[in-house]
Protein backbone atom coordinates (compact mmCIF):
# COMPACT_ATOMS: atom_id res chain seq x y z
CA UNK A 1 0.00 0.00 0.00
CA UNK A 2 1.52 3.44 -1.22
CA UNK A 3 2.60 5.67 2.28
CA UNK A 4 -0.12 8.45 1.30
CA UNK A 5 -2.75 5.68 1.86
CA UNK A 6 -1.96 5.35 5.08
CA UNK A 7 -1.70 9.13 6.08
CA UNK A 8 1.66 9.38 5.76
CA UNK A 9 4.30 10.78 3.33
CA UNK A 10 7.68 10.10 2.61
CA UNK A 11 9.83 12.83 2.69
CA UNK A 12 12.71 12.88 0.21
CA UNK A 13 15.83 15.27 0.21
CA UNK A 14 16.95 17.86 2.56
CA UNK A 15 14.81 20.47 1.08
CA UNK A 16 11.13 18.69 1.69
CA UNK A 17 12.29 17.47 5.39
CA UNK A 18 13.66 21.19 6.21
CA UNK A 19 10.26 22.42 4.66
CA UNK A 20 8.29 19.24 6.25
CA UNK A 21 10.08 20.54 10.08
CA UNK A 22 9.41 24.48 9.13
CA UNK A 23 14.13 24.52 9.98
CA UNK A 24 17.11 25.20 8.39
CA UNK A 25 19.20 22.41 7.15
CA UNK A 26 21.71 23.30 9.76
CA UNK A 27 19.10 22.93 12.58
CA UNK A 28 17.40 19.64 11.49
CA UNK A 29 20.91 18.30 10.47
CA UNK A 30 21.90 19.31 14.40
CA UNK A 31 19.05 17.58 15.45
CA UNK A 32 19.90 14.29 13.75
CA UNK A 33 23.45 14.00 15.56
CA UNK A 34 22.29 15.48 18.59
CA UNK A 35 18.41 15.22 18.74
CA UNK A 36 17.39 11.67 17.43
CA UNK A 37 15.59 13.39 14.69
CA UNK A 38 13.95 10.72 12.31
CA UNK A 39 16.04 11.08 9.00
CA UNK A 40 18.48 8.47 7.51
CA UNK A 41 20.47 9.13 4.30
CA UNK A 42 19.66 6.25 1.94
CA UNK A 43 21.56 5.66 -0.82
CA UNK A 44 22.86 9.57 -0.69
CA UNK A 45 19.33 10.40 -0.15
CA UNK A 46 17.80 12.00 2.73
CA UNK A 47 14.83 10.13 3.74
CA UNK A 48 12.08 10.55 6.52
CA UNK A 49 8.22 10.67 6.55
CA UNK A 50 5.58 13.05 8.01
CA UNK A 51 4.73 10.30 10.82
CA UNK A 52 7.92 10.13 11.95
CA UNK A 53 8.44 13.87 12.34
CA UNK A 54 5.45 14.50 13.70
CA UNK A 55 5.51 11.97 16.58
CA UNK A 56 9.49 13.44 17.14
CA UNK A 57 8.10 16.58 17.59
CA UNK A 58 5.18 15.59 19.60
CA UNK A 59 7.48 13.68 22.14
CA UNK A 60 9.70 16.75 22.18
CA UNK A 61 6.64 19.24 23.27
CA UNK A 62 5.56 16.28 26.11
CA UNK A 63 8.33 16.29 27.18
CA UNK A 64 8.95 12.72 26.58
CA UNK A 65 12.45 12.49 24.41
Amino acid sequence: MPDIAMGRKSLVGKKEICCYARRSWLTVRRWIKENKFPAKKIDGIWESSTDLVDEWKEKRINGRY
